[in-house]
């Protein structure tokens, strides 16, 4: 293991200053947009491109990378992604920051697929589970750090896009210097929906309503808590603890899940989410900070619900199909945080900011209903069946499950 970790910390360090930037930024546009006067729609648009971009990157990546091979194509995005920073900064416009977003959001796409397929490829079987731990918990790290970096500058100023862009530079050079071989080219999966709704339709279904609902909470939250009350310190204070909720909940979820139908705990959290993000809705905007830190670092465990979509349907398919497994269910991913700013948007226009969190519970109520129906439809997966759980993030990966390019590529699997 140590060995293995000493092979991968260079990929580790890209991926930590990759997620500070995005990280950063993702929180500064919808509050800069904001202070500029942009209304909740253009907010909402805007958040929804850099989904667009997701979707994009799923399917022009992996060619770029069997052209290009894996550093070239590190440095080809990370320029990208750095120039649509600093053009964001001298451009204030939401047309073209809906356009830069695309490209930052396709960037990101083909930067993690780099960094993951490199991870598999360097990383024994026998490890895979724990490395992908400490994978997650510098994601989860670095996301809380990006949020931090709102107070080392003015909301408005060039400094903070300057420093999202540095970030995003930085992530090239642990990449580029290392010394581990990088893996052969990658292999690219064609997502089958109809194949992967047929093997469970709950982790389709749930995956693109979390999307829905996790597309809303990123591109307008910050918009939320702005006109809750809160400084902009403050608003990044508000998004650390979402993501600390998260994380938190990674860990007893996944437990729970091993033990108990994953259908089930997925129906629990759904509910526990949906009444959060209710009590969010209602909440006076009188509410003290630590009120809303509370809500929002118990609204955090609803970042755990793709990984419950993607252990159930895992459970249902042979090893050799977790490739097109991770396809499915990260287009499917995409295609709600597509739609999901955009309708929270509206209701923001219609509810002012309570609509954002009136949506998301919605969606999370559509989940548990959905699920429950599921449960009653079919039995319960036998424990013999399971798959160790493991914490996956919806990023923009057409290959988060494919970490080994050996992987046999024709689907087949059972359904639940």
């Amino acid at each position: 293991m140590r060995n293995t970790l000493i092979n991968i910390v260079a990929l580790l360090f890209s991926a930590f200053f990759m997620i500070v930037g995005t990280g950063l930024l993702g929180t500064l546009l919808p509050l800069q947009a904001d202070l500029e006067g942009f209304s909740s729609l253009s907010i909402g648009l805007i958040g929804s491109s850099r989904f667009v971009g997701f979707i994009l990157g799923c399917l022009i990546c992996p060619v770029l990378v069997m052209r290009s091979g894996h550093i070239r194509t590190m440095a080809i995005l990370s320029a990208t992604m750095a120039c649509s920073i600093l053009t964001m900064a001298i451009f204030v416009d939401p047309i073209i920051w809906g356009l830069l977003y695309v490209f930052i959001g396709i960037s990101m796409s083909g930067m993690f697929m780099v960094i993951e397929s490199w991870l598999n490829d360097r990383t024994e079987n026998e490890f895979r589970g724990r490395v992908f731990s400490v994978y997650a918990v510098i994601v989860f790290i670095a996301s809380i750090v990006g949020q931090q970096l709102l107070g080392l500058g003015e909301i408005g100023s060039f400094e903070l896009f300057s420093l999202a862009a540095m970030m995003a530079i930085i992530a090239l050079v642990p990449t580029a210097v290392t010394k581990s071989v990088a893996p052969a080219p990658l292999q690219s999966a064609n997502p089958r929906f109809l194949w992967g709704y047929t093997i469970s339709p709950i982790a389709v279904v749930g995956c693109v309503l979390v999307g829905f609902a996790n597309g809303s909470m990123w591109s307008l939250a910050p918009v939320y808590a702005r006109f809750s009350g809160l400084s902009f310190s403050e608003v990044g204070w508000f998004m650390t603890a979402i993501i600390a909720g998260g994380a938190i909940s990674q860990w007893p979820i996944g437990r729970l899940s091993d033990k108990f139908d994953r259908r089930f705990v997925l129906l629990c959290v759904a509910i526990f989410s949906g009444l959060t993000g209710l009590s969010l809705a209602l909440i006076p905007i009188t509410a003290s900070l630590t009120t809303l830190l509370v809500l929002a670092t118990c609204y955090g465990i609803s970042l755990s619900m793709y990984s419950l979509c993607a252990a159930h349907i895992n459970d249902l398919v042979e090893k050799k199909d977790f490739v097109h497994v991770a396809g499915v269910l990260l287009l499917s991913f995409g295609l709600g945080a597509v739609c999901g700013p955009i309708v929270s948007s509206i209701m923001m226009e219609t509810f002012a900011h309570y609509g954002l969190f009136m949506t998301t519970a919605a969606a999370h109520a559509t989940i548990a209903l959905y699920t429950f129906y599921r449960l009653v439809l079919k039995p319960r997966t036998k424990p013999e069946n399971f798959e160790p759980f493991v914490v996956t993030m919806p990023k923009p990966s057409p290959v988060v499950s494919n970490l080994d390019p050996r992987i046999d590529s024709s689907p087949t699997g059972k359904s639940d």
